[in-house]
């Protein structure tokens, strides 16, 4: 049954064919007489009777006396079948499938027959089939194929991503981007990469497909954006900082501008929640030389100026905290550089000053600033607190207590005053007892009271508040004093050697006294004390729970042949382990 409405014309001839009629009618003219069977087979096909076309163009390659013409035959044969296989591929695709297949048993090399069947197969959804055909492993090579091989590579690839089979995947894309170097592909590679750990081997790819992206390809350009950005931030999350400078050295076309800077000050500001500040300053300060002032726009500088800031800012006062005060001033320095009007930067220079032990003029340059500098009380308050250190190592007790007053009246909740607050109950007798409760708590006491009967008690729990007052504020709470997580350890320690109690904060104005033994030991007590407190517990190494003794004083524990007697002070949790 002749075709006559799907199939086009015969297409027009190549170089070869053009060359070859040419011959043909060059011999027609010495013979008179040519390919008769080749000629009724065009006319055939010219017509659109393409059965009978093809037993013509059969028979001429059977039966025709010249080589030349049998091959002519053959090769317009071909080109016919390919393409009315083309024409019926979407109405017809079984038939156009036997015709591609005819086609290749004719002319085993031809490419275009490959590369139809394995679109036709893609077209049908067996992939597989069509990868197999395309990549030569059912009917041989095909240069032509490799094209669409590859954009089936990597849509194949992509499937066994979402699948999770990474090797399959990276199989396919690896082989897509070997047949056709596109960025996208390689993309895809380091993606695989990335998601199994392997963030060098992606890079090592991106690398090489960065000299690939076209000064005309947006798409890819974006693509390489983001793939840079999400590298970038996953190595920052993780500490990688070399593999950072290697993406960020990475500058395809539409990669640098402003979307470089501000990966730079994402990078920077990850760096800082991870408290590496000075990698954080690396990150940033170079931005800021005059060689970037032509590409950078103002907005984004000043955007990096006032990170950077914050920055010398931060450092600085970490290094206040950590007892190094002249360090930290070389990094205040350089924040009131950048901002010179900044009266809190000042603020913080003085605390460094007082580090330095020049106390009286760290106060004074407080006092000249203005109080509605933020942070000036807590400032004041720290400033305060070192007096208070100062002036009991001098002896003067009163002294003290008035630079206490004056701390508390510019900020009660620094931590630094509590600490100071401490050192003075530290050295405060207790009032109250008669000379009967003195001797008994030096003679059986669970304390030392050898120098004297002091608030020990009360002042740990001063130093308990400002520790957990000082985690609440955070590592990025500028106005802590020069020294003062040191000093008050220190603190804490000399008092311990008399007291060796675990001592927390009580918002009440009472006890609550734990009593703990070794582990393996349980016995039953009688403890009496002031407030009503009279109970028999059994004491072990996880009971009873905490007895409230509701006011100051003496409260005695017998047990096991023993009588001790513990001293009670007002806002104090203790735990108390007995011999």
């Amino acid at each position: 049954m002749n075709d006559h409405s799907k199939a086009p014309r015969h297409p027009p001839p190549t170089r070869a064919l053009r060359h070859a009629r040419a011959l043909c009618f060059f011999v027609l003219a010495l013979t008179a007489g040519c390919a008769s069977y080749i000629d009724k087979a065009r006319t055939a096909r010219d017509e659109r009777d393409y059965e009978k076309a093809e037993s013509l163009y059969r028979t001429a390659i059977a039966k025709d006396r010249e080589a030349l013409d049998r091959e002519l035959a053959r090769e317009e044969l071909v080109a016919m079948m390919i393409l009315r296989a083309k024409a019926r591929a979407k109405e017809n695709p079984p038939a156009a499938l036997d015709i591609y297949t005819a086609a290749i048993e004719l002319s085993p090399d031809d490419e275009e027959a490959k590369d139809g069947i394995g679109r036709l197969l893609a077209s049908l959804g067996r992939v597989d089939e069509a990868i197999a055909v395309l990549g030569g492993e059912k009917y041989g090579k095909c240069d032509l194929c490799e094209r669409y091989l590859a954009v089936l590579l990597a849509a194949r690839a992509k499937g066994h991503e979402d699948r999770k089979d990474y090797d399959a995947a990276l199989a396919d894309y690896g082989r897509a981007l070997q047949l056709i170097p596109d960025p996208t592909t390689a993309f895809s590679v380091a993606r695989i990469y990335r998601i199994r750990g392997e963030d060098e081997a992606a890079a090592a790819v991106i690398e090489e497909a960065v000299p690939r992206i076209r000064q005309d390809d947006e798409q890819a350009q974006a693509a390489f954006v983001k793939v840079r950005e999400e590298a970038v931030m996953k190595a920052a999350a993780v500490g990688d900082f070399a593999l950072i400078d290697r993406y960020m050295s990475m500058f395809p076309p539409g990669s640098g501008g402003d979307a470089w800077y501000f990966l730079h000050l994402k990078v920077a500001r990850e760096r800082r929640r991870q408290m590496d500040l000075d990698g954080a300053i690396r990150q940033v300060a170079p931005l800021l030389g005059e060689d970037h002032r032509p590409s950078i726009s103002e907005s984004r500088r000043a955007e990096i100026e006032r990170f950077l800031i914050s920055l010398y800012t931060l450092k600085g006062a970490n290094l206040l905290r950590a007892g190094q005060p002249a360090e930290a001033d070389v990094a205040l320095v350089k924040a009131g550089e950048l901002d010179r009007e900044d009266d809190g930067i000042k603020l913080l220079r003085a605390l460094a000053l007082a580090g330095q032990g020049d106390l009286d003029r760290a106060i004074q340059v407080a006092k000249a600033l203005p109080e509605a500098t933020r942070g000036h009380g807590e400032v004041v308050a720290i400033l305060e607190s070192m007096v208070v250190f100062e002036r009991l190592a001098a002896n003067d007790f009163d002294g003290a207590k008035a630079a206490l007053g004056r701390g508390q009246a510019a900020f009660a909740d620094q931590p630094e005053i509590h600490v100071a607050a401490a050192a003075i109950l530290a050295v405060t007798p207790v009032l109250g007892l008669s000379k009967k409760e003195a001797a008994l708590l030096r003679k059986s006491g669970l304390a030392r009271y050898a120098q004297g009967i002091f608030r020990y008690g009360e002042a740990l729990s001063e130093i308990a508040w400002a520790s957990e007052q000082a985690k609440n504020l955070g590592e990025n709470y500028l106005f802590r004093g020069p020294g003062a997580v040191e000093r008050a350890e220190s603190l804490a320690r000399s008092i311990s050697e008399r007291y060796p109690f675990a001592v927390e904060f009580n918002g009440q104005p009472t006890t609550e006294l734990t009593l703990r033994v070794s582990e393996g030991r349980s016995f039953e007590a009688k403890v009496s004390g002031p407030g009503g407190l009279d109970e028999t517990v059994v004491i072990s190494a996880s009971a009873p729970e905490a007895l409230v003794v509701r006011e100051p004083g003496l409260v005695t524990i017998t047990y096991e042949r023993q009588k001790v007697v513990f001293l009670a002070e007002s806002y104090t949790a203790v735990t108390v382990r007995l011999p």
